[in-house]
């Protein structure tokens, strides 16, 4: 995250940064919209996404922004309502099901495979730590969300808040409470998202049909891992 390792002269500004681009990362990976399908094929989530990432040189940045291009030209030659369906439908075949689920988005399912030999499941202790992560920082799930705690696009929506309140300490000239934000960040990456996005991206990558899915994986895994050159 750019926010991390070190205070500049507009740490607001990279804080706030990051939390519009970890939200919209969060937002790109829950069940798709037809919002989402009309501004991924109008260009515009695409556009958003490199202003937000700005001039980086990352390789798996580089590549992500591309492949999202490549999705929202793919988008254009279909209508609205087919747009939105191909989503739905490269969503379910990866995430959701039925039958086998190709990449479960689930903390809990690379924990578990971790300390199995292979085999995941879900609802395990990663989950609750994740829940009690959460309820120390005063993130509470919208009861509109019907994914568990530990969906990735929870997770990044998590990281957008502390984001989000490390900007308002900046702000406010509270550094303190700014740079306890960043840490908290910080152990939330090394203990819960960053133990296993990269994980889950590597089973999207060779079971995706549509670019887009995997591009999200490679941008969120990215922006998570450090510092934005």
């Amino acid at each position: 995250m750019a926010a991390l390792g070190g205070i500049t002269a507009d740490q607001a500004s990279y804080a706030r940064a990051d939390g519009a681009l970890l939200g919209l990362l969060s937002r790109c990976l829950l069940r798709p919209s037809a919002a989402l399908a009309v501004e991924l094929r109008a260009g515009i989530l695409p556009s958003t996404l490199r202003s937000l990432v700005g001039a980086c040189s990352m390789p798996e940045m580089v590549d992500a922004l591309d492949g999202i291009d490549e999705q929202a030209r793919l988008l254009r030659a279909v209508s609205e309502d087919e747009a939105r369906l191909l989503l739905e439908i490269e969503y379910n075949r990866l995430f959701v099901g039925p039958g086998e689920v190709l990449a479960p988005p689930y903390e809990s399912y690379y924990e578990s495979s971790r300390a199995s030999a292979g085999r995941g499941w879900l609802r395990t202790q990663a989950e609750r730590e994740v829940s009690r992560a959460y309820a120390e920082s005063g993130f509470t799930l919208s009861e509109d969300l019907v994914e568990l705690p530990d969906h990735v696009a929870v997770e990044l929506e998590f990281l957008a808040l502390l984001a989000g309140r490390e900007a308002d300490a900046w702000d406010a000239g509270n550094e303190a409470s700014a740079l306890a934000l960043q840490v908290c960040a910080a152990d939330f990456i090394v203990q819960h998202l960053g133990t296993w996005i990269e994980s889950c991206g590597a089973l999207v990558a060779p079971a995706a049909r549509q670019p887009f899915y995997a591009a999200i994986f490679l941008l969120a895994g990215a922006t998570i891992a450090g510092p934005v050159p």
